[in-house]
């Protein structure tokens, strides 16, 4: 799972004063943070990339080098590098780190 978590706070700032949408909490500027950790329930363990970063943006996942190399990884690796388990917290919603 592929997730991120915006750190530009000027480009948050200037969308949450043209949108009705609140940018200020953590997200990729579509989904909170930590929303993207749950779902429906996988095989096995489950396994996520955060990338916490000015480039952590919903629709640039794919030209983003961090993310993009994220899912390439995943896609040709049982085990890719910089992925860990989500934690039950996470996956309940109630932490963004995914971690926890």
């Amino acid at each position: 799972m592929i997730a991120g978590d915006l750190r530009n706070e000027v480009l948050r700032s200037r969308l949450a004063a043209l949108s009705a949408v609140p940018y200020w909490g953590d997200s990729d500027l579509v989904f909170a943070t930590r929303s993207m950790f749950g779902g429906v329930p996988r095989a096995g363990a489950a396994a996520f990339f955060l990338d916490e970063s000015a480039e952590a943006q919903h629709f640039r996942y794919f030209r983003n080098a961090r993310t993009a190399k994220a899912i390439v990884d995943a896609l040709v690796s049982d085990a890719p590098e910089g992925f860990r388990r989500i934690g039950t917290l996470s996956w309940a919603g109630q932490s963004a780190t995914g971690s926890r």
